[in-house]
């Protein structure tokens, strides 16, 4: 497939992805958790709807498809990636205000999903990963 095709599918589960995230991070830290906490269970929530959709949808084809190895890579980046998005989140918490730290996520969440976005195509879903 191509990288017109991957990124375009990617940035619309991505959307999704990105809402639930969003909205539960911004819901938990101005309700009951701060903000690293409210971060990490935004991210698990968005993580739990894009390893399938972009296993079934985005990187579908070309001998991709979801499989344990897929899964274990796609569990190492999202670790990796919420490390250092949640480390980012909370130094522009620790130098602003909460809503700062809200509107600033986004940048920081367009930088890791561009990482993500290049380790899913030419890792995660690898046709290499058929274990």
């Amino acid at each position: 497939m191509t990288w017109k095709r991957h990124l375009g599918g990617y940035a619309t589960v991505g959307l999704l992805q990105w809402l639930l995230e969003y909205g539960a991070m911004v819901g938990l830290s101005a309700w009951i958790l701060p903000v690293p906490q409210a971060n990490v269970i935004g991210r698990m929530l968005g993580a739990s709807v894009g390893f399938w959709l972009n296993g079934r949808i985005t990187f579908k084809g070309e001998g991709r498809h979801l499989s344990r190895v897929a899964f274990l890579r796609f569990v190492l980046m999202f670790i990796s990636l919420t490390i250092l998005n949640t480390a980012l989140v909370t130094a522009v918490h620790a130098y602003s205000d909460l809503r700062m730290t809200w509107a600033i996520k986004p940048l920081l969440d367009a930088l890791t999903g561009t990482i993500g976005f290049l380790l899913s195509r030419h890792w995660v879903y690898s046709a290499r990963s058929r274990v």
